[in-house]
């Protein structure tokens, strides 16, 4: 069993030891917790053959009039699993290594210190960092130090691009412009 949330604190509660807690307890008890950053979705999938999904919080506690819906599909529930980044009933999904050599990323020197700046790797990405400052490292500087097994999509053989979004910097498929064929794989880049 596996439970998708935020991390206690992007869980809109002031006291952040009980969510801390609870998440604690369900890995005691087996049940594998991923923690993901402003994510949104409401989905409850059931043997990888049921989904339930709509605009009602299922772990709420509150008297509110919203819906969910219920579909037994396969096919369906394994799209939204895709989408939601979910792994199926038995499979574990791999982690993959980092798609950026941080090693590529040129140097870049302190406007207070003069030393070089630290590349480190955070949630939206990599960026400088020193003296309590942070940096942006170039588009084009990340563009030659993404990996060469990271610069193919998995999926489809095609390129993957660098893109933006307001979770950070990513890795996309360029096939997600073609209507035709449309390849909606992304990757982060660390």
């Amino acid at each position: 069993m596996e439970v998708v949330t935020r991390p206690p604190h992007q869980q809109g509660v002031s006291d952040k030891s009980d969510i801390e807690k609870i998440l604690s307890y369900l890995g005691q008890i087996g049940i594998k917790v991923v923690q993901r950053p402003s994510i949104h979705q409401k989905v409850i999938v059931i043997d990888g053959k049921i989904v339930w999904f709509g605009s009602l919080n299922p772990l709420s506690h509150r008297n509110t009039q919203e819906l969910m819906f219920r579909l037994e599909n396969e096919d369906f529930t394994k799209h939204v699993m895709e989408e939601c980044g979910l792994s199926a009933p038995g499979e574990e999904k791999a982690e993959l290594p980092p798609a950026v050599d941080m090693g590529k990323i040129p140097p870049r020197l302190c406007i207070n210190c003069g030393q070089p700046m630290k590349v480190i790797c955070g949630r939206f990405g990599p960026f400088y960092k020193c003296c309590g400052r942070r940096a942006n490292v170039r588009r084009e500087d990340l563009k030659d130090a993404v990996v060469s097994e990271a610069r193919v999509c998995p999926k489809c053989g095609r390129e993957m691009e660098i893109k933006w979004s307001k979770r950070g910097l990513f890795l996309g498929c360029s096939g997600y412009r073609d209507s035709a064929n449309q390849c909606k794989y992304t990757r982060r880049l660390c």
